[in-house]
């Protein structure tokens, strides 16, 4: 009887425990009767409903007085059950981790809502039995005087292993708010703690702070984050770091520091490791939105002044070759395409100078970009902790951190293989590869083969490649987007802006007669490859 009792508070103690996700999902396997799910739904979730994913489970709940069905990676709309007692309709489903899964709901034949994302999160995302907590602070808040009495809001978590006495490697992060807790957007604690128990990342300290108020109430955050100035670094450096410092002790030097955001956020952090390299040396934008906002509220002229300004800051930048940020950069291009217009133009300084520019995913739509980004967060960490090449003292002690067992995607010298920040590599990665490397020869007879039938778009192609090969070939938007920028320029292709069968504009692409041409020669090359290979493998 006493083991029972036991057994019984231990199995309690042990749900009680359980994250409130966790709790959700075993709640929902019970079904759309089960007592109390609405409720739990309202509580977690909101009371219209949201999505919600705990490893390899989805769930779907959308708020309709009609019928919802929802398509999931724009396959055909499954019906959705409806929960007892409520206008709330779910689905819970099993899907693949470590990718985004697109969704729509419809009610009466109509789309309900906007289209949206579930991240399935990797294993590093979630808390690991054994793995210690870090700490966080309480809400501080903070008066600019380089912003004339504006006020932020701030965080500081310290992850397990920080001493404040012993200096500590920073990370700071824009949107901070957004950040706090266990399963934050991008599990920033978690992914933390688990990279550092790993000895992927060092003890670290992150700051995550919102954009601030004026003293007339006035939002602060476009002024702070899309101004290419030194006001912003200097507002980190001289007011929030110093009160920072009051509590845990700081490295001094860039190569030690990271700084970090999506959108805005994004461009903001670029903005502040390229204005003071000597401060924040390791860069993660998310979708940065590397375009002239603050410029087009002036004139067409001065939007034209900003596109020329990260050109300008290069060529200056290229005269201090030491002072190099270390970049990770998701990228998105403002109409969709990275590949286009100021995307590409804006990604050729970056080339040269040895940074990391990855699209976001298989899709365009910006909401996706972002969900993928979070989705890599422990990738992102990873990444931009490991030091790079050149003679600069490392961020951390080379004892401290295990040597990343990957095989990188990127040939060249401008990091030293095993560095690559991305995880999952597709053996159709070949964005950096020299133009005669048959990796980048065979996506190129893919696509030509694939564009014989008739025009189509990139994801179209790279959910093609996937599918017809078993999901053994895997294009990520990083190779294939420049490999179609490519293959247009060299008359391979055409391109023109549709309407895709998902209702949205889209960059199609069609054979040209000198692309049939070249898939013809390719076709009979590749095959005599196969078969003088596949001889080999017989014989030897």
């Amino acid at each position: 009887m006493k083991k029972l009792v036991l057994f019984l508070l231990t199995s309690s103690a042990a749900l009680a425990q359980a994250p409130p996700l966790e709790e959700l999902i075993a709640l929902a396997r019970q079904g759309p009767a089960a007592p109390g799910l609405k409720d739990r739904i309202a509580k977690t979730l909101s009371v219209r409903g949201g999505n919600a994913v705990w490893g390899q489970d989805y769930l779907f709940v959308s708020d309709s007085p009609a019928p919802v069905s929802v398509s999931l990676d724009n396959q055909p709309a499954l019906p959705m059950a409806q929960i007892e007692g409520s206008t709330l309709w779910m689905l819970l489903t099993k899907m693949r981790t470590g990718v985004t899964h697109s969704f729509q709901y419809y009610a009466a034949g109509k789309p309900l809502g906007a289209r949206g994302d579930a991240i399935g999160y990797n294993p590093d995302s979630y808390a690991r039995p054994g793995v210690p907590h870090g700490k966080v602070s309480e809400k501080q808040t903070i008066v600019s005087k380089i912003y004339d009495g504006m006020k932020s809001d701030y965080w500081v978590y310290a992850s397990p292993g920080v001493d404040p006495a012993v200096p500590a490697a920073l990370m700071v992060w824009q949107d901070g708010q957004g950040l706090i807790g266990d399963y934050s957007r991008i599990r920033l604690f978690t992914v933390t703690e688990n990279l550092v128990a790993q000895k992927l990342l060092p003890p670290i300290v992150h700051v995550m702070i919102s954009p601030g108020q004026s003293p007339d109430g006035r939002a602060m955050r476009s002024i702070e984050y899309d101004t290419v100035s030194d006001r912003y670094p200097r507002f980190l450096m001289e007011e929030v770091l110093p009160e920072v410092e009051k509590t845990y002790k700081l490295r001094p030097d860039g190569y030690s520091r990271a700084i970090g955001g999506e959108s805005s956020g994004g461009i903001c952090a670029f903005n502040a490791a390229w204005l003071m390299p000597d401060k924040f040396s390791r860069v993660h934008s998310a979708v940065g939105s590397f375009t002239s906002i603050q410029w087009q509220r002036l004139s067409v002229q001065g939007a034209q002044r900003a596109q020329a300004q990260y050109p300008y800051l290069d060529e200056r930048r290229r005269r201090r070759p030491r002072e190099q940020p270390r970049i990770l950069a998701d990228a998105e291009h403002p109409n969709g395409e990275f590949a286009q217009a100021d995307g590409l133009r804006f990604s050729l300084p970056l080339r040269h100078r040895g940074a990391r520019r990855r699209a976001g995913g298989p899709r365009s739509a910006g909401i996706a970009h972002v969900a993928l980004a979070r989705l890599r967060s422990e990738e992102n960490l990873a990444g931009i902790s490991h030091r790079g090449g050149g003679k600069r003292e490392a961020c951390f002690p080379r004892d401290h951190l295990e040597p990343r067992r990957l095989v990188t995607n990127r040939p060249d010298t401008a990091e030293p293989r095993g560095l690559t920040p991305i995880l999952s590599i597709s053996i159709l990665d070949v964005d950096s590869m020299a133009k005669t490397d048959n990796l980048q020869g065979a996506l190129e007879l893919l696509v030509m083969k694939i564009l014989r039938r008739g025009p189509n778009h990139g994801f179209a192609l790279s959910s093609y490649i996937q599918q017809t090969s078993d999901e053994i070939l895997r294009v990520e938007a990083g190779s294939l987007y420049p490999a179609l920028h490519r293959m247009t320029e060299a008359g391979l292709l055409k391109a023109e802006w549709r309407m895709s069968e998902a209702g949205r504009r889209a960059r199609f692409y069609g054979l040209t007669a000198k692309g049939r041409r070249k898939l013809e020669a390719e076709e009979r090359r590749w095959h005599a490859i196969s078969a003088a290979v596949a001889k080999i493998l017989r014989t030897a």
